[in-house]
């Protein structure tokens, strides 16, 4: 039997409590822009406003979570290798010094789940992402890209230029820039049915990138805008093929010359993304709705997606590498790694990816660099990273740090 005293939730520092002047007036709860404290002794309980936050959102790539998971888990594979070299040690402290101390937010995403369900140790690199993340998560990438979508088609519809302003509140479950409580809550669902479905999908879009890598990318010489304008444009293509495929797939099953499938009866992300684009037209359009949707797609108004140009521009800088004599095609992460570039760069104040995700954005032409892409760090950048987060350290006012302490307690220098 388990005995849970509601005095455990109201935790140090304590203060002289203002009724019954005991030292038992601690922290019971933060929440967003306040606090509430309560007497462990006579329960009396007080609320108090805090300022606002604006943290730095900074993404971790899956093989940072991977090697910080290793230096914590004696008994991981590689777990030697990665304690004997210092950065770990030091960017895993830094990290947590930072989150404590409410400069900064690690939203963690679908892409870790999946990749850590891949994992022997995929608890163990849960908590970890979790760690840093406090439970606050990224929308799925194909909900950002929809939700820029319908950005695009609202625009057209009122006959506006778009207007993106990559607030990164808007794609997060969870405050994102609230002061944290200590307590949150994540699941721990089984999800060991669809770790095969995950690992299919990765061999399957490895294999159609590994084919376009070998069979056109390398034999075709064109210049980086070709390939660029070529995929930009082609987004609508694909999409809308798969649209037709799933509905010509529906109305078989429907006529009984195919089974009833679970998958079957979702929509799919074409037809969901499509049924975006015709909701917020007919919704937004004053006049003309049906004309307006028409030419939307007419001018192939998805090109102008601003995941979509990102990941033209690394797949152009692909075929640049192809054309020049690279031997190797990406490797199996490449794809996860573009969807995770073009949907969150814009919404980060930096990323920390692998050196080949930087080599491909390194390689993008200026001109054709719609995001900063100089806040893309990786090992080759690994001092400049640690420099740019002792920098977001050094940025917190004495006001700020005083803060911290009387809600959290004292927090360590070292």
């Amino acid at each position: 039997m388990v005995t849970i005293d509601p005095r455990d939730f109201i935790t140090p520092p304590f203060w002289l409590c203002p009724k019954c002047g005991r030292r038992a007036y601690g922290v019971l709860m933060i929440r967003g822009n306040a606090y509430r404290r309560r007497c462990r002794d006579c329960w009396h309980s007080e609320e108090y406003r805090l300022p606002p936050l604006k943290k730095k959102i900074l993404y971790l790539d899956q093989f940072v979570v991977s090697e910080i998971m290793k230096l914590r888990t004696a008994d991981a594979k590689g777990h030697q290798a990665v304690a004997a070299e210092p950065f770990w040690a030091e960017l895993a402290a830094l990290l947590e010094k930072l989150g404590r101390l409410q400069l900064i937010c690690c939203p963690d995403s679908g892409e870790h789940q999946n990749e850590s369900l891949l994992s022997p140790f995929y608890q163990a690199l849960k908590q970890t992402y979790e760690s840093f993340s406090g439970g606050i998560s990224f929308h799925p990438s194909s909900e950002i890209k929809r939700e820029q979508i319908a950005l695009l088609a609202r625009a057209w519809a009122n006959g506006k230029d778009p207007d993106f302003d990559f607030d990164a509140d808007e794609i997060v479950h969870g405050d994102l820039h609230g002061w944290n409580d200590r307590i949150y809550i994540v699941t721990n669902l089984n999800y060991g049915q669809w770790i095969d479905d995950i690992r299919r999908q990765r061999e399957q879009t490895h294999t159609g990138i590994t084919d376009v890598f070998n069979r056109v990318w390398k034999v075709q010489k064109h210049d980086f805008d070709y390939w660029y304008e070529l995929e930009r444009g082609d987004y609508q293509r694909h999409l809308l093929q798969h649209y037709v495929n799933d509905q010509t797939e529906r109305s078989k099953i429907m006529l009984g010359e195919e089974p009833l499938t679970l998958e079957a009866m979702l929509p799919s992300e074409a037809e969901l993304t499509i049924q975006v684009v015709e909701h917020v037209v007919r919704q937004e359009a004053r006049t003309n709705a049906e004309e307006r949707l028409k030419s939307f797609f007419e001018q192939n108004r998805l090109k102008d997606a601003p995941f979509n140009e990102i990941t033209s521009a690394m797949f152009a800088s692909i075929a640049m590498k192809a054309a020049g004599g690279q031997k190797r095609p990406p490797n199996q992460g490449t794809m996860t790694d573009i969807t995770l570039v073009s949907t969150l760069l814009p919404y980060c104040d930096a990323m920390f990816m692998d050196n080949g995700c930087r080599g491909i954005l390194s390689d993008i032409p200026q001109s054709h660099r719609q995001f900063d892409t100089s806040k893309v760090y990786s090992l080759n950048r690994k001092d400049e990273f640690l420099t740019y987060l002792r920098g977001i350290e050094a940025s917190a006012t004495p006001e700020h740090l005083a803060l911290v302490t009387e809600i959290y307690g004292g927090i360590s220098t070292g």
